[in-house]
């Protein structure tokens, strides 16, 4: 080939790869220009999409490389511009198929129950309607201006065979004195002996009162353990002799006089002269003094101080107490007193129609004296 043939064929070489570099670019502008970015009508910028493909409505009077103007704002869509989307129809919820539901039954109305009186042998509120007055089986009566005492036990029964319930009971019962004991109902369960010795009291004629099973403070107890305190004592009390209590007697005088109508119970304290505690013989001993010294000590505070219409405080658990006792006891008599027991002292003023008070703390009845009496109901 000649030199010249050899330029020419370069040269349409060279012109073929351009018309090809000219229209591949010519192609790829023009797809370019189809495929670029435009804002959908209704739509935010970040809610562009890309449009493959012109819509067959589009206007053909734009030429298809003019820039494309972004608009300010973003136009309200029209029904000419973007038709609304057609909500889908709403799917039917299924209804349930009935199920073979029983017809429902009528409700019973409730049986109103009436509520009962609370009692000493009831746990009901304090506010409820007062326990009626006990009745009150006096089994000693005498002549009611006698100069009278009425001297009372608490915290027994004490002891076995030997012991200072025993000698007390033995004791009175030479001498042919009734006393009241306020028996605490722990002491029965201590032992069965204590039993006998409830009992024996009893049939001797001696008056049984109610001292509490604890012995607690009842004002530090709520009601439902103040009436379990004074009911658990009263049915053992019950149990052994036949009869229910009806004298009550608060550990320390400690009384609940919100309570004393709801428990329906004879109140007796002691009184009125104060030497500790009436006679103080739950010290036990006197500082600095044997126990025959403080068994003399006591013999001559009761002596001493004692007058008509009493009520003496002792504890029949310590033998000391019982001993100045029935010492005491023996001088009394001498001076004209006739020693009874609580129910027949603070009944001595009431006539036929008059009993004893359940919201009353007696300590004590002279002659003459109608405190603490009220009708009968």
């Amino acid at each position: 080939m000649s030199r010249k043939k050899e330029t020419d064929y370069t040269l349409i070489v060279m012109l073929a790869v351009v018309a090809v570099i000219i229209a591949s670019l010519t192609i790829g502008m023009i797809s370019a220009m189809k495929n670029r970015r435009v804002a959908e009508p209704g739509t935010t910028p970040e809610q562009t999409v890309v449009v493959t493909d012109a819509p067959t409505d589009a206007p053909t009077n734009i030429p298809t490389d003019a820039p494309m103007e972004v608009p300010t704002s973003t136009p309200e869509p029209t029904p000419e511009s973007t038709p609304e989307p057609t909500p889908p129809p709403p799917t039917p919820t299924p209804t349930p198929k009935p199920t073979n539901t029983p017809a429902p039954t009528a409700t019973p109305k409730p049986t109103a129950t009436p509520t009962p009186k609370p009692t000493a042998t009831s746990s009901a509120h304090i506010s409820a309607t007062p326990a009626p007055l006990p009745v009150i089986n006096l089994k000693h009566k005498g002549d009611p201006t006698d100069k009278m005492i009425a001297f009372t036990f608490d915290d027994g029964p004490n002891g076995l065979e030997n012991g200072s319930t025993k000698t007390l009971l033995d004791g009175l019962r030479e001498r042919n004195i009734k006393v009241t004991f306020f028996i605490k109902g722990m002491e029965l369960d201590t032992h069965p002996y204590h039993k006998t010795l409830l009992k024996m009291a009893y049939d001797d004629g001696h008056l049984i009162g109610n001292h509490t099973y604890s012995h607690l403070n009842l004002k530090r107890m709520s009601e439902q353990e103040v009436f379990k305190e004074i009911n658990k004592t009263n049915d053992i009390i019950e149990q052994i002799t036949g009869e229910r209590p009806v004298f009550l007697r608060a550990p320390g005088g400690a009384f609940r006089e919100d309570m004393m109508a709801a428990v329906g119970m004879i109140n007796v304290k002691w009184g009125p002269f104060d030497i500790g505690d009436s006679t103080g013989d739950w010290k036990k001993s006197h500082p600095n003094a044997t126990t025959q010294d403080f068994e003399d000590y006591l013999v001559n505070a009761i002596v001493s101080k004692a007058q008509d219409g009493d009520i003496i405080l002792m504890h029949d658990i310590i033998m000391t107490s019982v001993r100045a006792a029935l010492r005491a006891m023996d001088i009394l008599k001498e001076k004209g007193f006739r020693f009874v027991t609580v129910d027949e002292l603070l009944l001595r003023n009431a006539n036929e129609n008059q009993t004893l008070s359940t919201t009353y703390i007696y300590t004590f009845m002279r002659q003459g004296d109608t405190r603490g009496l009220v009708d009968k109901k």
